[in-house]
């Protein structure tokens, strides 16, 4: 799933996005914000963006297995 959006290997960056996302995901029903993911992941807007390009909260989403966080497109 992750090559089909452009990513050709999961690291460590990638799976801690992905978990944080998966957490927040069972605690509230919905994925994070691209802004909530930057504050309380740990990892910059900047870095999102290089790990998951074209939309991070979306395609993280996705590869994490959840719905896509309200308020994406």
């Amino acid at each position: 799933m992750a090559a089909e959006d452009g990513i050709s290997e999961l690291t460590d960056r990638h799976m801690a996005v992905i978990e944080f996302m998966r957490k927040e995901f069972e605690a509230n029903g919905t994925g994070p914000s691209i802004r909530k993911l930057t504050k309380q992941s740990g990892v910059p807007t900047k870095e999102l963006y290089q790990l998951f390009p074209g939309g991070p909260a979306k395609k993280a989403a996705r590869i994490a297995g959840i719905t896509k966080p309200q308020g994406c497109i």
